[in-house]
């Protein structure tokens, strides 16, 4: 019997063996980290105390999306996420790194006759940032003593690969193999091995009902200069909404990056310059697909019209959502346009329009990059553009299949 259950386990893992193609040779080994790494965990949650200290960790918030870091979970003494951590109870934080330790010397858990084995495989893990993601976890755990629940556990393929094979506990000491897609861990919790790709952004907070949406468009700019009030103003990203899933499951909730250009004078004060100004990234969970969500960051400091002396006409909006990977770069280029007297060329007005590039990875994609003028982004912030309105502010940004949409406040000063 036990023959015939490694058997089965070891034509489970093989599947995965299609994907290894398109992969490169560091990518491979990456990915049999996490192979082993999830064989290992199944093993390891059987124990009670091991499993409660990952809803422990992924209860802490240290992370935006539902994980904690093996980084955190073999050294949790040293651990923001375990520090006076009321999760855990009696628990010591030590339970996962042991059993953990335990089952990889032993070499007892599934697949562990095929899985090619490393034995710096924790501190590879560290280094990789890999992390245990519990999808839609607060669809199952209230907090971590009371989560009995025997987790399903698979891992990132690295690859575009809807469905992954997955290990579940049976109850008897052994597994049940299961294939993983969405619509499986919406409906089971499931631990996924896969890396952190996150950079401690702005964590999301409800906001309130969603309203009906309304015929989308792509947004754009206004054509009529003019001193309207409020003459200086900050504005701030008020809320986020997004309506379909950037990432594969494997990559966990969108991470999108909200940016604007910079104009200003040179520092000799002869000419203006533009620059990438400030971008924000804000994480999101995959749960929070079709909410609208309060993220309350800053956009742009200081959106200034002095009449006669520095008039910021025009900015760009970009939005992308970002992948987490290493790769060649290409830029987004928008364009400030601007009135200015400049102070070291005998105060003669000049109008300059600043074009500004912003650079993401090539596999990032690009939401939308748009211009908006001064007084029609003032005039159409509280009136339905197409996008539909939330909590009294115009929705912009894109709609479709794939809408993102972002509300603006207007902050005078």
């Amino acid at each position: 019997m036990k023959q015939r259950f490694f058997f089965f386990i070891t034509c489970l893992f093989a599947t995965t063996a299609i994907f290894a193609q398109s992969l490169t040779e560091q990518q491979l080994a990456l990915r049999s980290n996490l192979e082993q790494a999830a064989a290992i965990t199944a093993e390891v949650v059987k124990n009670p105390a091991a499993k409660k200290v990952v809803i422990a960790g992924i209860l802490s918030g240290v992370y935006v999306d539902e994980s904690i870091l093996f980084k955190d979970l073999m050294n949790p003494t040293t651990s923001t996420a375990y520090l006076q951590n009321a999760q855990l109870g009696e628990t010591p934080s030590s339970a996962f790194a042991t059993e953990f330790n335990i089952v990889m010397r032993s070499g007892r858990f599934p697949g562990s006759e095929t899985i090619r084995v490393n034995p710096n495989l924790v501190n590879d893990l560290i280094q990789s940032k890999a992390q245990i993601y519990f999808a839609y976890s607060e669809d199952f755990v209230r907090d971590a003593a009371s989560f009995t629940a025997n987790p399903t556990v698979t891992f990132n393929p690295l690859t575009d690969a809807e469905t992954n094979p997955g290990l579940l506990f049976n109850g008897k000491g052994g597994f049940s193999p299961v294939t993983v897609n969405e619509a499986y861990v919406m409906a089971n919790p499931t631990f996924i091995i896969n890396m952190y790709d996150g950079n401690f952004g702005v964590a999301s907070t409800p906001a309130n009902p969603t309203p009906a949406i309304v015929t989308p468009n792509s947004g754009g700019s206004g054509s009529v200069d003019c001193s309207q009030p409020p003459t200086r103003m900050s504005v701030t990203t008020e809320h986020f909404r997004f309506e379909s899933q950037w990432d594969p499951l494997w990559n966990g909730g969108p991470e999108f990056y909200v940016c604007r250009g910079d104009v200003s004078y040179s520092s000799d004060g002869t000419q203006i310059v533009g620059s990438a100004g400030d971008q924000v990234l804000l994480e999101f969970k995959r749960r929070h697909k079709n909410e609208w969500r309060q993220v309350s960051t800053l956009w742009d400091t200081k959106w200034e019209f002095d009449l006669g002396n520095f008039e910021e006409l025009e900015q760009h909006i970009i939005v992308y959502e970002d992948d987490g990977v290493t790769s060649t770069t290409v830029g987004m280029t928008g364009v400030s346009k601007v009135d200015a007297k400049l102070p070291k060329i005998g105060g003669v007005e000049q109008s300059r329009t600043a074009t500004i590039s912003h650079t993401r990875h090539s596999c990032d994609a690009l939401v939308f990059n748009q211009q908006w003028d001064r007084c029609w982004f003032i005039n159409t912030n509280t009136t339905d553009q197409g996008l539909g309105m939330f909590a009294g502010r115009a929705a912009r940004g894109v709609g479709g299949s794939g809408a993102v949409k972002l509300t603006m406040r207007i902050n005078p000063f």
